[in-house]
């Protein structure tokens, strides 16, 4: 499940920066709007780190949702490859987002 989480997160990743750069050309622009998604990412994902996921544990075996992981990730990547051309930026980040978020706080 780890080396499956990761190959998603790389599509996802390569195909977030690739819509980023060709949506925002400018850099200084880039860097800002990145710098913005990945304060949201980190601050979304503190939350659920000492808030959620610590309540959600107490319901769920930790191993149940470490195997739900490449599941949900696989569903990211497959919105990214049906929908970033015709929605651009909007659904590579949403997916980019949902990955990072979920990699950072478990």
């Amino acid at each position: 499940e780890t080396i499956a989480s990761q190959c998603l997160s790389s599509l996802v990743n390569f195909i977030y920066l690739y819509t980023l750069k060709a949506t925002i050309t400018d850099d200084a622009m880039r860097a800002g709007w990145s710098g913005n998604f990945y304060a949201w990412i980190n601050g979304v994902s503190g939350v659920f780190q000492f808030f959620a996921i610590p309540v959600l544990l107490k319901h769920v075996e930790a191993h149940r949702i470490w195997l739900f992981m490449p599941a949900l990730m696989l569903c990211c990547t497959l919105f990214t490859f049906a929908t970033f051309r015709s929605s651009g930026l909007f659904s590579a980040s949403a997916s980019f987002f949902a990955i990072k978020t979920m990699e950072y706080s478990l």
